[in-house]
């Protein structure tokens, strides 16, 4: 009832924002007398002045989640996490993601509905439709841009990630062009009043804020993922469930919480979280990893745990985190009920370790 107590908050709180964002970014282009010659495109012009600024507040937040760190420091400080939830971060993510997907497919139309009206009724500017789309900063890099969401989007799918993780992470990192067309989306100030006076919604200021954040944060993790760390113990158990024990002097954490293991010989691009099972009280940070796929097949015949037998100190192994998660929280309360099945329990085992 909790759980949806906060979800029915959050989507009250999500539409509520959405909502008032298009709509100041609505009467802002048609209360503005210095837009006087642009508001004669009447409703479209409107619509897509709305949409635009819903976009561009939520293109910034788009990619918070991805900052863990930061999101780990304000879960634990700030009062955010009775609204937005901090521990569902690859959800929040998606949330943002159609909520973009649909603020596009509005701001997209009624720009072309506008660049149609150009000619019709503001043909004293002088422009024609194909200026605008192909010629101009907003024109050139919102094509771009939607066309850099189709192959995204697309890539993003499940069967696509399940089937090639490579491809969805290589095809996914097109977001850093799309975030440099939105820094030039605004430039040559297509919008502006009758004096010539720039009327921008700074969305390039506000998404390079948290843009810096988040480069910032994958050097640190580029450089924390690769101290030394050594392979203490690679052990396959019943069920398929492989056990990789690690000793990293620099590693501190908390029952429940998560780390992202990469494993350089199979891939150096892919990171993939898995709960720690030790607890901190143990020598030996670890994982149990099930083989079901072929990233995880492919670790555990490089760890000698399959077909060859191989000498897993050997074997480099990266290790970054740890990572809040819910069930880190578990010690602050008097009364906890721990229900998993499966290699689903891994998050319990930690908990149980550290209480016996």
């Amino acid at each position: 009832m909790a759980l949806r107590k906060k979800s029915i908050q959050f989507w009250a709180f999500w539409i509520f924002f959405q909502a008032a964002m298009f709509v100041i970014g609505y009467f802002k282009q048609k209360n503005d007398f210095g837009l006087r010659v642009l508001d004669k495109l009447e409703y479209s012009v409107f619509i897509s002045r709305g949409a635009g600024l819903s976009l561009a507040v939520t293109s910034a937040l788009l990619i918070t989640p991805m900052c863990r760190n930061t999101v780990m420091f304000l879960r634990d400080h700030t009062f955010l996490p009775r609204i937005f939830p901090m521990d569902e971060g690859i959800y929040f993510h998606k949330v943002c993601a159609w909520t973009v997907l649909f603020f596009s497919v509005v701001h997209t139309n009624g720009h072309y509905v506008n660049f149609f009206n150009v000619e019709r009724i503001l043909s004293v500017l002088g422009l024609r439709a194909y200026q605008i789309h192909y010629t101009m900063w907003g024109g050139a890099t919102g094509h771009v841009m939607v066309m850099l969401m189709f192959f995204m989007y697309t890539a993003a799918a499940i069967k696509v990630r399940h089937q090639s993780f490579e491809t969805f992470w290589f095809i996914h990192h097109l977001g850093i062009i799309w975030y440099l067309c939105i820094f030039f989306h605004g430039y040559g100030c297509f919008v502006h009043t009758v004096e010539g006076q720039c009327r921008p919604y700074y969305s390039w200021a506000y998404n390079l804020f948290v843009c810096t954040i988040y480069f910032g944060e994958r050097i640190f993790r580029e450089i924390r993922g690769r101290r030394q760390t050594t392979v203490a113990n690679a052990v396959l158990h019943p069920g398929n469930a492989l056990e990789i024990q690690w000793d990293k002097p620099s590693f501190q954490y908390k029952p429940g919480q998560y780390v992202f293991i990469c494993v350089p010989e199979v891939s150096g691009v892919q990171w993939h979280p898995f709960t720690i099972t030790s607890c901190p009280e143990e020598r030996y940070g670890s994982v149990h990893i099930r083989l079901v796929g072929d990233w995880t097949k492919a670790v555990a015949r490089v760890m000698g745990c399959l077909d060859e037998k191989r000498d897993f100190r050997t074997v480099e192994l990266r290790v970054d985190g740890p990572y809040a998660a819910p069930a880190d929280r578990v010690f602050e309360y008097d009364h906890a009920v721990l229900v998993g099945a499966g290699i689903g329990v891994t998050p319990f085992a930690s908990i149980l370790k550290s209480m016996y």
